[in-house]
């Protein structure tokens, strides 16, 4: 006699396990198709970074375990690096696994890891904080990102990757309008 289960989410695990694993198998292919996605807004962080009077700021963008896109100043240059940009990321392995870090893309403030100068990585951290009552964060693993937040799925059942896209540069916009003055003020 098979044995009665008492949790019902294990038993509809075992039931349609099958269906379950072939489904979970597909996270790679949407994976692709969301990075796809993000990917083709990058002429929009073009654009808009031109509208700003930036500089386009972009790592990894073929093929890189943290692709970013986004906005930086020449102004913002210290101790001879140009340090600082607004961007948009998302770590290519993570995303949409559930419950990483970084099943998201993301918007913030990076602080290139080549800038060894305590003391401004402090100060910009410092200066940014207040913004962080907007939804933001500052990385609990680096100080490389003094100011970020996840850019999550608009739906609980699904979403469209392309508005998951255009949310990205949206927050993108949002984020610069609130920071560069910030960073400007350092300069």
């Amino acid at each position: 006699m098979a044995e009665q289960f008492t949790d019902r989410k294990a038993a509809f695990y075992l039931q349609n396990r099958d269906d379950i694993e072939e489904w979970a198998g597909l996270r790679d292919e949407a994976r692709v198709v969301v990075e796809r996605h993000l990917l083709t807004r990058v002429d929009d962080v073009l654009t808009f970074a031109a509208d700003q009077g930036a500089e386009v700021y972009s790592k990894d963008l073929e093929g890189g375990a943290y692709p970013r896109a986004g906005l930086t100043r020449p102004a913002w240059l210290h101790a001879g690096l140009l340090d600082l940009a607004v961007v948009i990321g998302w770590q290519t392995r993570a995303l949409l696994v559930p419950r990483h870090e970084n099943e998201w893309p993301y918007v913030g403030v990076r602080i290139s890891y080549k800038q060894k100068d305590q003391d401004r990585r402090t100060r910009v951290s410092d200066e940014l904080s207040r913004l962080r009552a907007g939804g933001y964060h500052s990385s609990r693993v680096t100080n490389a990102w003094p100011l970020w937040a996840s850019v999550t799925s608009p739906g609980a059942c699904g979403f469209d990757p392309a508005v998951l896209a255009d949310n990205c540069i949206l927050r993108l916009q949002q984020l610069w309008s609130q920071a560069a003055p910030v960073l400007d003020a350092l300069h």
